[in-house]
């Protein structure tokens, strides 16, 4: 059974896995992590994020198998807001689980944080995070062309809270 929970102090070895890997971090816009001091410092912004209600990362799992995770951040309370990222483990990619991480993820959100619409950002590359979130009911919208300044791209995908009745 899949379920969810924030990041903790304790969780270094779950990003660890994630950080130091190169196809996860090919799409994910930072460098492979150097060091687990690196991942210490990483969680601590997290769980301060966590605390001023703007970021949650969650750590996702199948009983005791190490899924992903997925966060919700740049949350805008006035509009209802927030933008999403995930990373699914290497381990575990192409058996259904990214699907089932992210509907479980937009069911809490959707409820915890009163969300009128929630975005994702995609590189025109990664068509496996492309078909995921087309699979789990978002749009494509549009493309941002020179996302980065430095010429990079991005598909904006929405899922709104209409969307979430779509959902199994």
């Amino acid at each position: 059974m899949l379920r969810c929970r924030e990041i903790g102090e304790n969780d270094v070895k779950y990003l660890w896995e994630l950080y130091t890997d190169e196809s996860s971090m090919r799409y994910f816009g930072r460098d492979l992590a150097k060091n687990k001091l690196e991942i210490i410092s990483l969680i601590h912004h997290y769980i301060e994020g966590a605390k001023n209600y703007e970021m949650i990362r969650y750590l996702m799992f199948d009983c005791e198998k190490f899924i992903g995770f997925i966060t919700i951040k740049r949350y805008d309370s006035r509009y209802h807001r927030a933008e999403v990222d995930y990373i699914v483990a290497p381990a575990v990619r192409r058996q259904g689980y990214g699907g089932a991480m992210l509907q479980l993820f937009l069911k809490k959100v959707f409820a915890e944080w009163e969300l009128a619409r929630v975005t994702a950002y995609v590189n025109p590359e990664n068509i496996p995070s492309q078909k995921l979130l087309e699979k789990t009911n978002f749009h494509r919208e549009g493309l941002l062309r020179d996302w980065d300044g430095e010429g990079e791209s991005r598909y904006i995908y929405g899922f709104t809270a209409k969307d979430l009745r779509k959902l199994k």
